[in-house]
């Protein structure tokens, strides 16, 4: 989100054009904020927040209990405010900042200055026209620390959100914010939820058997053979129709890993026996030798999961028009390591319980460690304030006299 010394206000997000062209578009869109905030001449930046766009639902029990849509932008990073660039603070410093401009703007609201609310409709792409001027609500995302309240967000919290959720994602404090993949964020996503982004194609349709190719992207945009995909008639078509519209040979897919029938598990191991040797090494021919040993790697762990999951192949969920490119093939492999390790919400929580008390050991003895030095500094500052009373009495000249 972009906001504008000018009270002009944008939101970003990316598109693939024909002929696999990404773009970078813009829409504007209203918040309710005070025009005291802004100056109509100026045209820089005064912020620059990083979240997600989400559609929540409720039961709105006014209007004979129906279920109400609400757009809502929840902030989870500030690169830019105070007229100076902030991904170099530490997350809590960032966080502060995105606080600060939500409550300046509520201070300033309570002044009973004129405020506008807009349309959205025309802005946001949803499934339904927006009703009644629908107004977008922006917010700071909650935040908690991993050994406190990991089993609380399961329980409690996560139940009772408005709107999806698919998973948890864990940042380092002092982690400094960089565009792209961060090594310091930690995204958890259910097993079930876990999914890659592939590029699809077609490798053949004859007898009511449809099966698709999967791709990961590799050195120099070079396209990876991954894995098969066996899908009915109706995706199939569905998937055609996308492909004919964005006019690209490959759709760029959300795919998860999940049960599929007897028939399709059949016909996958028939098309991976036949898949020989050569195939692999057509592909991996033009790769260094560090990035033949991660493709190799990863394919071994493709074996492995199939090896232990022979009931369960890869599925189309989700058309990511707005991607030109797929995942890394080094991202697919730590989603398949995830997917190996199948990390459930049970072991989450267990974890950060034994986190908790870790860090309540730790603690503990830096107290402990603490009172220590503190005795010390104490034992040592009597020790020196003896010695000094000892050489001021030694000074002394009426004890002098009075001992000649």
């Amino acid at each position: 989100m972009l906001v504008m010394n000018n009270g002009l206000i944008y939101l970003t997000g990316r598109k693939t054009e024909a002929g696999g062209k990404r773009k970078l578009q813009f829409f504007q869109v209203k918040w309710e904020l005070p025009d005291a905030m802004f100056d109509s001449q100026d045209h820089t930046l005064k912020a620059v927040f990083d979240g997600e766009l989400c559609e929540d639902k409720y039961v709105n029990f006014e209007k004979y209990k129906k279920t109400v849509q609400s757009v809502k932008y929840m902030i989870f990073d500030c690169l830019y405010a105070n007229e100076s660039l902030q991904t170099q603070e530490n997350y809590h410093f960032r966080l502060k900042h995105a606080e600060g401009f939500l409550k300046l703007k509520e201070t300033v609201s309570q002044l009973n200055l004129k405020n506008f609310y807009e349309p959205c409709e025309q802005l946001i792409r949803f499934r339904e026209v927006v009703e009644n001027y629908q107004k977008i609500l922006v917010v700071l995302k909650d935040f908690y620390y991993f050994q406190q309240a990991t089993e609380y967000l399961f329980r409690n919290y996560i139940p009772c959100l408005p709107h999806k959720n698919d998973g948890l994602i864990f940042t380092q404090i002092n982690a400094q914010y960089k565009p792209g993949t961060m090594q310091e964020i930690i995204k958890w996503k259910p097993p079930h939820m876990n999914s890659i982004d592939f590029t699809i194609k077609i490798n053949y349709e004859r007898q009511n058997q449809f099966v698709l190719e999967a791709y990961l992207l590799g050195p120099g945009n070079q396209l990876l053979f991954v894995d098969f995909l066996v899908v009915n008639e109706q995706k199939y078509q569905e998937f055609r129709g996308i492909q004919e519209r964005e006019q690209v040979s490959g759709v760029v897919t959300e795919c998860n890993f999940t049960e599929i029938s007897m028939d399709d598990q059949q016909l996958l191991e028939e098309l991976r026996n036949e898949l020989s040797g050569q195939n692999f090494s057509e592909c991996i021919q033009e790769l260094n030798h560090k990035d033949q040993k991660f493709y190799v790697q990863m394919q071994e762990q493709l074996k492995n999961l199939i090896k232990k999951n022979r009931q369960k192949g890869w599925n189309l969920d989700k058309y990511r028009v707005d991607k030109s490119q797929p995942n890394y093939f080094t991202v697919g492999l730590n989603i398949l390591e995830c997917l190996q390790e199948n990390i459930t919400e049970e072991k989450l929580i267990e974890e950060s319980k034994d986190a908790a008390r870790l860090l309540f050991i730790r603690e503990q003895q830096e107290q402990q460690q603490y009172l220590l030095q503190q005795q010390q500094q104490y034992e040592q500052q009597n020790q020196q304030q003896g010695q000094q009373d000892e050489n001021l009495r030694g000074q002394d000249p009426y004890k002098k006299q009075k001992r000649q």
